[in-house]
């Protein structure tokens, strides 16, 4: 088996349908329709080499081909890898790589398998403060790379490194909202658009912007003052929506000629955290780099406070989003895993949900309820501190004892962007000290 990549002939080494080439540490992985495993394809590849056959590499829900209770000692077997600048936004996980965009608007990739990440190119100072997206459009559904800037959007084709701006039309005093030191601001996709939001003295506009036509269309949120804080936009099941301390907003496009955005007011005893300032005083804390709702397969959830009380305001996708419910939880870090469930690490256990019902996979006095928070399948982590020692990340695992991996000097770690799977490989991400960023693998094979 060699190498798919251009001019590297290395062998591959098998991780199931998964891989990575032992030269040039790019994954690879195995055409689900013909499953020739003496054949590997590219990530990003569209056809199979073998049978020619459209192909997509699986989404990264599962650890490939690893029972995770025979899994290694977490405790030693890690690489780190460190990126050479400070990340304020997650990075994206698609087709076996984490997508970078630096604070500085630098676009990188990393491979799970390769010792250090790889520079792309540089989308400009502007870029890389609030929220990006990977999104397939275009005949051949082409994976493209989307950043926004206070006066443009720029996009990157993952295939070629192309790079394209769509410039935003903007009136006198209006500004794009897309530095997020200034409030929880989105960038979300459906379809051939994307959605953001744009400010005035006064108004609040959510604007989309047409990737096939390049126009944009604006709608005013039904709002008086047009300072008040909002988050968003998301989208949530196929809705966009967006939120204000008072009311959810979902976006009415049954008129093409005529968008509205239409307010469903909570009418519950509910504060959601809507600003920065308000997360930093709160006792739900959540990673670096996202904004505060989280999006599940069948629920959105938005955190906030319930009678002083942490609690997510929880809605049911599957239906006209109407119907608002009360989550009381208790205080702690939330996060969601690969499969896009709400996980929770509060002090002595970690909580994973499912519309309003929890379970407990991790209990444990010494778990911290901060800094992160992972769950997949029976794997849990969090922080935990054993007796008097400094914190440790400790994985739990069913069937098995907890592990600990020493994460030394507590100046090493500043805030988590969030733990990934890709392949074989668990990825951590976080900002240290130095305001730099480290990512530390795991690759359940070695």
């Amino acid at each position: 088996m060699s190498c798919p990549y251009p001019d590297c002939s290395g062998d591959i080494q098998s991780r199931g349908s998964f891989g990575y080439c032992k030269d040039c540490k790019l994954p690879v992985f195995c055409c689900p329709v013909c499953k020739n495993t003496k054949t590997y394809n590219r990530t990003l590849a569209r056809f199979c080499v073998a049978c020619g056959c459209p192909i997509s590499l699986p989404e990264n829900k599962d650890v490939e081909g690893v029972p995770l209770n025979q899994i290694l000692d977490f405790s030693s077997h890690a690489r780190r890898i460190n990126l050479p600048e400070s990340i304020w936004i997650r990075p994206l996980n698609y087709k076996g790589f984490l997508w970078c965009l630096s604070a500085a608007g630098n676009l990188y990739g990393l491979s799970p398998h390769k010792e250090k990440p790889e520079y792309f190119c540089s989308l400009g100072e502007d870029f890389g403060k609030s929220p990006n997206l990977v999104q397939e459009w275009g005949p051949f559904a082409s994976p493209i790379f989307l950043a926004l800037g206070p006066k443009s959007l720029k996009t990157v084709s993952l295939l070629n490194l192309v790079t394209d701006e769509f410039s935003i039309e903007l009136d006198p005093g209006e500004s794009v909202l897309c530095n997020m030191q200034g409030g929880f601001f989105g960038l979300v996709g459906k379809d051939e658009s994307v959605f953001f939001l744009t400010r005035t003295s006064e108004e609040i506009r959510l604007a989309s912007l047409s990737l096939k036509t390049r126009k944009a269309q604006k709608v005013p949120l039904p709002v008086t003052n047009a300072q008040i804080p909002v988050v968003g936009p998301v989208n949530a099941g196929g809705h966009i929506v967006l939120y204000s301390r008072e009311s959810l907003f979902k976006l009415n496009t049954e008129r093409s000629d005529a968008w509205q955005l239409t307010p469903i007011p909570f009418e519950v005893d509910f504060q959601p955290i809507v600003t920065p300032a308000a997360l930093s005083h709160s006792s739900l804390d959540m990673p670096l780099g996202i904004i505060p709702p989280l999006v599940s397969e069948d629920y959105l959830y938005i955190p906030g406070t319930s009678r002083a009380e942490p609690a997510f305001l929880t809605l049911g996708l599957e239906k006209a989003i109407t119907t608002f419910s009360i989550l009381k939880v208790p205080p702690g870090i939330y996060d969601s895993g690969p499969r896009q469930q709400l996980v929770l690490a509060s002090r002595g256990r970690v909580l994973t949900y499912r519309g309003l019902l929890a379970e407990t996979p991790a209990a444990d006095e010494q778990i911290l309820g901060e800094r992160c928070v992972f769950h997949h399948n029976s794997l849990s982590v969090t922080f935990a501190r054993p007796g008097r020692g400094g914190r440790v990340l400790r994985w739990y695992s069913k069937g098995k004892d907890a592990q600990d991996y020493p994460f030394g000097d507590p100046e090493d770690f500043r805030e988590a962007l969030g733990f990934f799977v890709a392949g074989s490989c668990i990825m951590f991400v976080y900002t240290n000290g130095t305001n730099k960023s480290v990512m530390i693998v795991w690759d359940l094979y070695r």
